[in-house]
């Protein structure tokens, strides 16, 4: 069918920015991938702002008869998020306001949150969101709600449907309703009394129909997120409460969630978590029952296949040995919780007992000690990507999760084994919620043949008839129904509650225009079609799962590409290469160089967040590589082999600028080269805080120290060596000469490479593709620090610069190397008494000491220098290097996540100069090193080493 897009697209631009409207095909095709089996692409994207945009658009797509998708982060897994028409996004500017509500027990959330940012947000007031998916740290508000989502410790009562207070809802004609809203409630029940009174009427045709109301209050005593939650007539008299429930879980089909009021759940200070193995699934399946009734807060349940993917687990002592030849053990992951101590110590005891009457194969204990706990925890995170990582190239990863009753968990849990089996899916593995009888299916399956998709067809067929069949179980228990389940429902449900279904979606709209095909769907062969058939790229790139967990830290999320997206065009890329589509290939191409190399911020931060652990910076730094950098790599060289003379002339280069600032007035610069930075990237943004140059002859006059007692090899970055105070800065001298101050304070021997000057990390070469350069630089600073003079084989090396640091620690993990706040941490703090500052102090951890794990010592510092510290809570700034004088954007986009409220503190510290000049540029914060932190508190204090034995 042929939709009148051009006519609605011309009705919408006097809204909405032309920005926020996107009709590229290759930019749609970066938002046509979500974390499910399938692709779809968009013709349309749409970054709405806020709900009277939302209620206009609606309105127009209604009037324009033009169906419509609502996503929110695309972590969802049955297609339920892709659209072949019009992809509605929430802008990521937007979208984000939170009010707590009696002290923190009830919040109020618009649905572009993150989830586990509600619980942050939460946390000092002692309470938390009842759901608590797996992908909490990055799956929004709006996702959790339009999916009923639930979670390991959430089970059937905590969840969104059960603790909801009330919502603003976007009906299908525009109408909004605030169920909150006296007078809105009014006045919807005036305008849409026949909408209300068909749901009542659907209320009292359940009740009357005794063996189908049964039905419904059975199959939702386990978790069920198949089809629309018919319970809620059952559950509510109100037409109201009965509508606003049915929204619940409808995924995007009823109307869009606006604003949503959630009920939370206390937290628990004590916890404790235990490790259990079991000779055989039903043993372990016997022990869910009976360890249930002790009220735990959650069982983890793992297969054989899941545990044998495991081992060895050397931190818990469990290793092959214990998987004796023929045995098919599986494993439980218990968590307890209690209001005290002696409570859950009580527990622990009973869960002990039970589980020796189950033959017990292996315990690893209950502990409290957190790090302890989170290694088993990382052990049943790690099972996802494990298969997900280690699955044929090419293949596509599938996650089905299914629910039964607790008592048919062990007789399911077999049946779906052989099924795998049967199927030859050799990497599946069945994991899950055991007490709530959820279990988690994960195989992959190659989709580039025919024969791959009837395998899966005749897999999916078998799975369903089991659960439905033999043990009256839910197709879909947390994963909402989407595309791929939507064949399926009335099968599961039967002709009169899937009649009902069909029924509440045409209430609420008649035209199928709201997610078309997801929950109801009359095609059979549905989730057969639009799989995604992955392309072969790249070693790493092919184990990308598309879950999203990459977007929330990325910087350039919601002004360029994603990692995700990064890849799903890269995969397209090869695929028109494949086709020998040459035109297709130049524009994509061209596209993908600024939307997915150029403000790529290539830190790495991605990484850190990938559940298998996909670096997607580091991989586009090898594409530059292997590309147009190999024209300019014999010039890279020689400026490499001439590095002295290159900083000098860019030494030349920032004192003629200042010059210029000086004779054209300052803002005068800064504005012109804005505007010529928009038309030529390559010509940096002077902004208001570009450093003034540094005299190199100062560098010269302050590396000399006194012969003192200990030693430290102090290696100021080039960065530093060129980049002097920029004119707002109040800081009087260099950060060289600060550090070289600080160290000598505290008696150490300042050692500076004679041919300091000539050196660099290699950093600088790296971060734009030249790896041969890189590994030279790199090389060359290690040679020179070998070659020094030192009492000490453990002498400490400090970098002044965090990403220096990383890039020198890359390549020689077992060097003692150190970067500012670590070296204070462990050489200088126990050194010294002080009055903490009093001033509200901004603190940035940027994205190389995160990498590194260096959170511990930029706490312990702070907390021994400041009374009142704020964290930036930034996983990247976006400046990256010098790319932030290039793609200031990049830099602003990632700082819009920063919390208004933090802008309000005195100054702030890092440990990396270019981070620095960005934060400064768009916060209006002074940022210095924390040297120059240390040397305040040195001079105003008058302080005094404490004497260290």
């Amino acid at each position: 069918m042929e939709y009148n897009y051009l006519s609605l697209l011309k009705k919408i631009k006097t809204y909405i920015p032309k920005d926020n409207i996107i009709t590229d095909p290759t930019l749609c095709y970066a938002y046509g991938t979500d974390a499910s089996l399938y692709r779809i692409t968009p013709k349309i994207v749409l970054k709405v702002r806020h709900a009277e945009e939302m209620s206009k658009f609606i309105k127009d797509a209604l009037f324009y008869k033009t169906p419509i998708t609502f996503r929110a982060a695309g972590t969802s897994l049955s297609g339920q998020a892709l659209s072949d028409s019009i992809l509605v996004v929430l802008h990521e500017n937007y979208w984000k306001k939170i009010t707590i509500i009696d002290n923190g027990k009830e919040v109020s959330l618009e649905p572009g949150l993150i989830g586990g940012d509600v619980n942050l947000i939460l946390k000092p007031y002692g309470y938390k969101i009842g759901p608590d998916p797996s992908s909490i740290n990055s799956c929004k508000i709006g996702g959790i709600a339009a999916n009923n989502s639930s979670g390991m410790c959430c089970g059937v009562k905590l969840n969104a449907y059960h603790t909801l207070k009330g919502m603003k809802i976007i009906f299908c004609d525009g109408t909004v309703l605030d169920t909150l809203n006296k007078n809105s409630v009014d006045t919807f029940k005036q305008k849409h009394f026949d909408l209300l009174d068909s749901i009542y009427e659907l209320r009292l045709q359940l009740l009357e129909n005794k063996p189908l109301r049964e039905k419904v209050q059975t199959k939702y005593r386990i978790k069920n997120t198949t089809g629309y939650g018919i319970n809620a007539l059952l559950d509510y008299e109100n037409p109201i409460d009965i509508l606003q429930h049915l929204l619940i879980g409808s995924e995007g089909t009823l109307g869009f969630i606006a604003n949503i009021n959630l009920e939370t759940i206390p937290l628990k200070n004590n916890q404790m978590t235990g490790f259990f193995v079991f000779e055989n699934i039903e043993n372990a399946c016997e022990a869910v029952v009976e360890i249930t009734k002790l009220n735990p807060d959650a069982i983890e349940l793992m297969d054989f296949l899941s545990l044998k993917s495991l081992v060895p687990i050397s931190e818990i002592g469990f290793y092959d040995s214990h998987l004796s030849k023929g045995s098919k053990p599986a494993a439980l992951l218990i968590q307890i919780q209690g209001d005290s101590s002696d409570s859950l110590i009580d527990k622990a005891a009973s869960i002990n007992k039970e589980s020796l009457r189950h033959n017990l194969l292996f315990k690893y204990d209950f502990t409290k000690d957190e790090n302890q706990t989170k290694n088993l925890w990382d052990l049943r995170k790690a099972l996802l990507p494990k298969v997900g990582a280690h699955r044929e190239r090419g293949s596509t990863l599938i996650v089905e999760d299914v629910t039964v009753p607790l008592t048919c968990l062990a007789q399911a849990t077999i049946q779906i084994q052989n099924l795998l089996k049967k199927y030859d899916y050799t990497d599946g593995v069945i994991f899950g919620h055991a007490m709530d009888g959820s279990l988690h299916i994960v195989f992959s399956q190659q989709f580039n043949h025919q024969e791959g998709h009837k395998k899966y067809q005749n897999f999916i067929d078998e799975l369903v008839r089991i659960i439905v069949n033999d043990f009256n179980g839910s197709l879909k228990g947390e994963h909402g129904t989407g595309r791929n389940m939507a064949p399926f429902v009335e099968q599961e449900w039967g002709k009169d509650a899937y009649s009902i279904m069909q029924k509440v979606k045409t209430l609420f709209d008649k035209t199928f225009l709201l997610n078309p095909g997801v929950i109801i769907n009359d095609d059979p062969e549905a989730h057969l079609k639009n799989i995604k058939q992955k392309e072969i790229h790249h070693s790493d790139l092919d184990k990308c799962m598309d879950c999203g967990f990459c977007e929330k830290v990325c910087p350039s999320e919601g002004y360029t590409f994603t990692p995700r997206q990064r890849n799903t065009i890269l995969d397209k890329i090869k695929s028109l290469d494949n086709q020998s589509n040459h035109y297709n290939t130049k524009k994509t191409h061209k596209i993908f160089q600024h939307y997915g190399v150029d403000t790529c911020a290539t830190t790495g931060a991605c990484e850190l967040s990938c559940p298998v652990g996909i670096n997607v910076g580091q991989l586009i730094l090898t594409e530059k590589s292997k590309s147009d950098v190999l024209v300019k790599s014999k010039f890279v060289d020689l400026i490499a082999k001439n590095f002295e003379i290159t900083t000098d002339i860019m030494r030349f280069n920032l004192s003629s600028l200042s010059f210029l600032k000086k004779l054209l007035g300052k803002e005068f610069v800064e504005r012109k080269s804005m505007q010529i930075n928009q038309k030529i990237s390559s010509i940096p943004y002077v902004g208001s805080n570009f450093p003034n140059a540094l005299k190199k002859n100062q560098l010269q006059k302050i590396a000399q120290s006194d012969n003192q007692l200990k030693q430290v090899v102090y290696i100021p970055s080039c960065i530093n060596r060129l980049m002097g105070n920029n004119d707002s800065n109040k800081q009087e001298s260099p950060l060289i000469e600060i550090v070289v101050k600080v160290l000598s304070y505290f008696g150490y021997n300042v050692l500076i490479p004679q041919n300091i000057n000539e050196l660099c990390c290699g950093l600088a070469f790296k971060s734009k593709g030249f790896l041969k350069s890189y590994h030279f630089k790199n090389d060359e600073m290690l040679s020179s620090i070998t070659e020094m003079k030192l009492t000490s084989d453990n002498t400490p090396i400090l970098m002044d610069h965090s990403s220096c640091f990383d890039c020198l620690i890359e390549k020689n993990k077992n060097m003692n190397i150190y970067e500012p706040f670590r070296f204070i941490d462990e050489y200088i703090l126990d050194r010294f008494a002080s009055s903490p500052s009093k001033d509200k102090v901004l603190v940035h951890i940027p994205c190389s000491s995160i990498k590194n794990k260096l959170h511990q010592s930029f706490y312990n510092v702070m907390n021994k220098i400041s009374e009142n510290i704020e964290y930036t809570e930034l996983e990247c700034c976006g400046f990256s290097g010098d790319k932030g004088f290039f793609y200031p954007k990049l830099n602003e986009n990632a700082l819009r996540k920063m919390s208004r409220d933090k802008i309000s503190c005195d100054y702030g510290v890092s440990n990396s100069r270019t981070c620095e000049i960005g934060l400064a540029d768009h916060t209006g914060l002074e940022f210095n090193s924390i040297f120059h932190l240390f040397n305040q508190l040195i001079e105003s204090q008058s302080l005094k080493l404490e004497q260290v034995e």
